[in-house]
């Protein structure tokens, strides 16, 4: 086999190694577009609905009420106020755990996982 033989082997060989790397980031480049419209549809559908909803509302009023509380306590020198927050939360403390797991559950959905998962990840480091 002369040299130029092998070349023109070689050389095809080679060219469809790369035609076949094109046609597989090409491949996954359109499942990750495909992802991405997905993810932007479904988070359209939660803006929609979120529209008529009032439960992340409620849960901001929940969610802060420890600290309104300790607001109320600080300026109106009411420390019994304190002590019955502290209560509460170690009566929250003998939930059953699949109770809790359905809670956080909710203020996921409610506030939305990927914003959860961003403060998680600021908080963290």
């Amino acid at each position: 086999m002369s040299g130029l033989a092998i070349a023109s082997v070689i050389g095809g060989l080679v060219g469809d190694w790369i035609d076949r790397k094109k046609e597989k980031d090409k491949a996954k480049h359109d499942a990750e577009i495909n992802q991405i419209n997905t993810t932007g549809m479904w988070e359209m559908k939660q803006v929609e609905g979120a529209n008529a909803s009032w439960k992340d509302e409620w849960f901001t009023i929940v969610l802060s009420s420890p600290l309104v509380t300790i607001a109320y306590a600080v300026a109106f020198d009411k420390p019994g106020a304190i002590e019955r927050m502290r209560e509460a939360f170690s009566v929250l403390e003998t939930l059953p755990q699949w109770y809790i797991y359905l809670l956080g559950a909710a203020v996921l959905a409610s506030f939305g996982y990927r914003t959860i998962k961003e403060f998680m990840a600021i908080r963290n480091g």
